[in-house]
């Protein structure tokens, strides 16, 4: 499971977006569509399920589930590279049959095979981000933003 901490900025129903701190798992998150950029830095807010309650101004921890979050990564990068590698060895190989050097097929084929690869990565991506085990949700309450420390003890889900 990868778990990250931030403030809850606002609540919305079920739903809570939490100010965090950008990291190296963000980049290979296939739900990062649900995060956007604030100022341009390192400040994210993430929308995330918020079963707990968490309120305004709280300490947070988010978890993503650890599969969800590989199959993502193998979306984000190993479909695009294989399709550039499909297409590289395709254009070698029927480049010369239409005319082209092998050279050329392999750069044309392998372009064109990489972005439709990344293309089917983004569509299935968008339709895994539907799914509620593709979702980042609030773990546990951990207390207020203002004085670091925990009103109470921790809240904590269960089904996690």
């Amino acid at each position: 499971m990868v778990t990250e901490v931030g403030v809850v900025e606002s609540t919305l129903g079920s739903r809570a977006k939490v100010k965090t701190t950008r990291t190296e798992a963000c980049g290979h998150c296939r739900a990062r569509g649900c995060c956007e950029m604030m100022g341009g830095g390192q400040v994210m807010l993430v929308e995330v399920d918020n079963t707990l309650g968490a309120r305004s101004g709280q300490r947070v921890q988010i978890a993503f589930e650890t599969k969800p979050f590989l199959v993502a990564t193998f979306l984000l990068y190993m479909v695009p590279i294989l399709g550039l590698l499909a297409g590289v060895l395709a254009g070698q190989a029927l480049g010369p049959k239409i005319g082209l050097s092998s050279q050329s097929g392999s750069v044309l084929a392998g372009l064109g095979l990489a972005c439709l690869a990344a293309a089917v990565s983004w569509a299935l991506g968008r339709r895994l981000s539907g799914r509620e085990s593709y979702r980042p949700r609030v773990r546990r309450i951990l207390g207020q933003e203002s004085d670091g420390d925990s009103d109470g003890p921790a809240q904590e889900a269960d089904n996690l």
